[in-house]
């Protein structure tokens, strides 16, 4: 990965049936204004977000259902170098193995 991008991962439950329903969920609960986007085997939404140093982020999460467990790896770039990197991270997001 770049030293642009900073990757979280969390792993949790949820009585969502599938990984695009918990994104929805996220979305929701979240109030963000964003679309869940379901293509290439991947469940994933994108959102902006400021944070404490001033600057404005683009996150692109990501959702993965392993057996009971879900995964959520959300990728953060600055917004204004996101262009750069959004095909690098969805390659990314589609290498990521779960066991």
């Amino acid at each position: 990965a770049s030293d642009e991008v900073t990757v979280y991962v969390n792993k949790t439950t949820s009585v969502a049936v599938n990984a695009e329903a918990l994104a929805r969920s996220i979305v929701l609960y979240n109030s963000l204004s964003c679309n869940v986007v379901s293509e290439d085997g991947l469940t994933y939404f994108i959102y902006s977000k400021p944070k404490d140093d001033g600057k404005t982020y683009a996150n692109y999460t990501y959702v993965y259902k392993n057996n009971e467990d879900f995964w959520i790896v959300e990728f953060s770039v600055e917004e204004r170098l996101a262009d750069r990197y959004d095909d690098e991270i969805k390659q990314w997001a589609k290498s990521v193995e779960l066991n």
